[in-house]
């Protein structure tokens, strides 16, 4: 199976304040402003690529004596399956937890990548209520 994680494609633009960096290819970037000693900075994608959702991970923060690292950027094709949730990535459920199959969605949000997450809860076979999270990529 493919995976569903893209770098960046057709030269989609990611931010650091006013200084725009286009991302061809997986690896290593920087941008060509410096940024003060002391200052803030925040790394965005300025536009989604066509069928992708991007995010960036520990992109913003502040600088302090020495070149920022551990930024990431990483895309996934809208509507595709979330490996890193399962290993399957298999969004497919019913019975959680083997019982009456009374599976219950309590409460719904987005994380900081967009991904979809229900909180909620399944009867199990001895009658006990176990709780549930599911994961969906949008």
């Amino acid at each position: 199976m493919e995976s569903p994680w893209r770098t960046l494609e057709n030269h989609n633009p990611v931010v650091s304040g006013g200084d725009y960096l286009a991302i061809t290819s997986d690896g290593t970037f920087s941008f060509s402003t410096a940024i003060a000693d002391g200052s803030t900075c925040n790394v965005t994608v300025k536009e989604q690529p066509a069928g992708q959702n991007c995010f960036v991970t520990n992109g913003s923060g502040t600088v302090s004596g020495a070149n920022v690292t551990g930024i990431q950027i990483g895309c996934y094709n809208s509507g595709s399956l979330d490996p890193a949730f399962d290993t399957d990535g298999i969004v497919v459920h019913n019975n959680a937890a083997s019982g009456n199959g009374k599976d219950v969605g309590n409460s719904i949000t987005t994380d900081a990548t967009g991904k979809i997450l229900v909180t909620g809860g399944s009867y199990n076979s001895s009658g006990n209520y176990d709780m549930v999270i599911w994961r969906y990529i949008p």
